[in-house]
């Protein structure tokens, strides 16, 4: 049986409405708890001023149980819509 993925955003609460800063694509099997790790990324650092902050990051899923290739072209488009920071996009994704 092959795993089911899902598409999700991170939002930034400080802001109004909750900026979106980082799009995630992810399998059923993990956990939430990987995708607002705090580590050396710039989406880690980014959660964790969030969490200094007093704040939660607020997490919504987007698409849910997709196949691997609809997920990851899906996926694509929404980086690219959005766009990363290197350019010019608002999406701390690396």
């Amino acid at each position: 049986m092959s795993s089911s993925y899902y598409i999700y955003v991170l939002k930034d609460p400080r802001t109004s409405p909750a900026k979106i800063f980082y799009i995630g694509k992810r399998t059923s099997s993990e956990s939430w708890d990987q995708v607002t790790e705090i580590d050396a990324t710039r989406k880690g650092q980014y959660v964790k001023k969030i969490i200094d902050s007093g704040e939660n990051v607020i997490m919504n899923e987007m698409f849910n149980d997709l196949p691997d290739d609809q997920a990851c072209h899906l996926f694509s488009e929404l980086l690219s819509s959005f766009g990363t920071i290197e350019t010019g996009g608002q999406l701390l994704n690396e």
